[in-house]
């Protein structure tokens, strides 16, 4: 039988067997975020007024090798979370 098959069989027989409140406790969601070190300004952040005489200012584009960083966050059912944050590649 295909294992993802199992895996769903195995999760509706937990919830048969407990309440929601313990399947709450034992179970965690998570999500990842990339994280920006260098503010990237948006194109309303851009405009400028000027006057007739004034040339338009010049703006620098983000390069792609901008420092970022990867935010790890777990959550559980009764408020215990978990953040993590991976090593940059290389270190």
């Amino acid at each position: 039988m295909d294992s993802r098959v199992v895996c769903a069989q195995e999760i509706v027989e937990m919830i048969d067997k407990y309440s929601m409140a313990e399947l709450l406790r034992c179970w965690a969601t998570e999500d990842e975020r990339w994280v920006f070190f260098d503010p990237h300004l948006t194109k309303a952040e851009n405009k400028t007024w000027l006057a007739p005489d004034q040339k338009r200012p010049r703006v620098v584009r983000p390069q792609l090798t901008n420092r970022k960083a990867l935010i790890i966050l777990a959550f559980t059912g009764d408020s215990k979370f978990s953040v993590a944050l991976p090593p940059p590649k290389g270190q």
